[in-house]
């Protein structure tokens, strides 16, 4: 079984949904693949205009790219996981330089679905460049990836809806079991939300409580 590189964000102390699932499918292609996986962490940085208008963004720079294509030659890596669509320049520049490497990227999310929304939010200049670098970003990672991997079917049907192309796998969300105590003996009733203030958990939250709380 060939090597994995497996290349994601570097996301510190975080601990959200998002973090979660990225080191658990780390360590879950680590079991599977015995060890024959290399992990490689990108830090942002500040992109300029035109760089991130074409997708480098999320710490995808030249740099890191050049460093990434060598890491390949160099250990003999015949798959890479990419995980976010926000990678996506880096699956072009993965196939065009080694054409016979296998490259799967996981879809965290639609990127431009979610962006798109934040703009109709709160229309901008900023806002609408986001939404923009985010498109170009995923819509190389739809064309040059060899796996699409969805969160589900509805995010599956949105990436050919955004990119024309069918996702070709589903892997749901899932969090590692970390609970060490005892479940309690009653249900209190009570249900507590925590999340960001951000346009999607707001809108959730009160469809949550028009919807199903009564």
């Amino acid at each position: 079984m060939s090597r994995l590189l497996f290349i994601g964000p570097d996301h510190g102390d975080a601990v959200g949904g998002r973090e979660q699932l990225s080191r658990l499918h780390e360590q879950a292609l680590g079991d599977v693949l015995g060890g024959e996986i290399d992990v490689i962490r990108l830090t942002k940085s500040r992109a300029g205009i035109g760089a991130a208008l074409s997708g480098r963004i999320d710490g995808v720079t030249r740099e890191a790219e050049a460093r990434i294509l060598d890491h390949i030659e160099r250990r003999g890596v015949g798959r890479v996981w990419l995980d976010g669509s926000n990678l996506g320049v880096l699956a072009r520049a993965i196939k065009q330089r080694f054409p016979e490497v296998e490259v799967l990227c996981f879809f965290h999310n639609i990127e431009p679905r979610f962006f798109w929304g934040a703009f109709r939010q709160r229309p901008g200049a900023r806002a609408l460049g986001v939404l923009a670098a985010t498109f170009a970003a995923e819509r190389t990672a739809a064309r040059f990836s060899d796996r699409l991997v969805a969160l589900n079917a509805r995010d599956a049907a949105a990436i050919e809806r955004w990119h024309g192309r069918a996702a070709t796998d589903l892997l749901s969300m899932a969090i590692a079991d970390g609970w060490q105590g005892e479940a309690p003996a009653t249900a209190t009733g009570s249900l507590l939300f925590v999340g960001g203030s951000f346009y999607a958990n707001t809108a959730g939250i009160a469809w949550f409580a028009r919807e199903v709380a009564p």
